[in-house]
């Protein structure tokens, strides 16, 4: 079971995906969510435990942070899973331990091995490089694209400044860490 936010909007959220006691976990580098978004962002998890962050540094009666949550079922999101994800429990490659993403695909074959981002359909973790590592018993395979997309929503990129990199996660002041030095 995976958990789907879905955000309407977004100063500075992380989303930490998993916990200490799950397989599958970004916890030690929760992607950071930033700036406008002109529609509603889904972000699908790949466990079932979701904690999000949401910073502001402009806090006043009009700032606010908007999102639903829902618990669905892997037969249900077709889209990410496929039909009758219980007959293939690998399609989606088998997670490399200790890692959020990175996947070994074993003896693939014509639609038996379904690469995908993390949180597809979904939103791309910010800040998230993956590997994956594709095995086949033929020597030439073809590769198929479905459904390719790229898609940037929000503010131009000119300015990165729009949304500063800063940890969330630290538990201390941000501006501290950087005094103390």
């Amino acid at each position: 079971m995976g958990v789907t936010l879905h955000m309407e909007r977004v100063e500075t959220t992380g989303i930490v995906d998993g916990n200490a006691k799950t397989d599958v976990s970004n916890r030690k580098e929760p992607g950071l969510f930033c700036g406008e978004s002109e529609q509603p962002q889904i972000f699908m998890s790949e466990t079932s435990f979701v904690k999000v962050l949401f910073h502001s540094d402009n806090f006043t009666d009009q700032t606010y942070f908007s999102f639903d949550t829902k618990a669905e079922q892997q037969l249900v999101v077709y889209l990410r899973y496929g039909q009758h994800p219980e007959l293939y429990p690998n399609r989606r490659g088998e997670v490399v331990h200790g890692s959020y993403c990175e996947r070994i695909f074993r003896d693939c074959r014509l639609q038996t091995c379904y690469v995908q981002s993390p949180a597809y359909p979904g939103v791309y973790p910010r800040n998230l490089h993956c590997r994956y590592y594709l095995n086949t018993r033929l020597p030439f395979i073809k590769l198929y694209i479905e459904n390719e997309e790229f898609n940037i929503d929000g503010q131009r990129c000119e300015n990165i400044m729009t949304c500063p990199m800063r940890p969330i996660s630290s538990g201390k002041n941000f501006d501290a860490l950087f005094q103390q030095r």
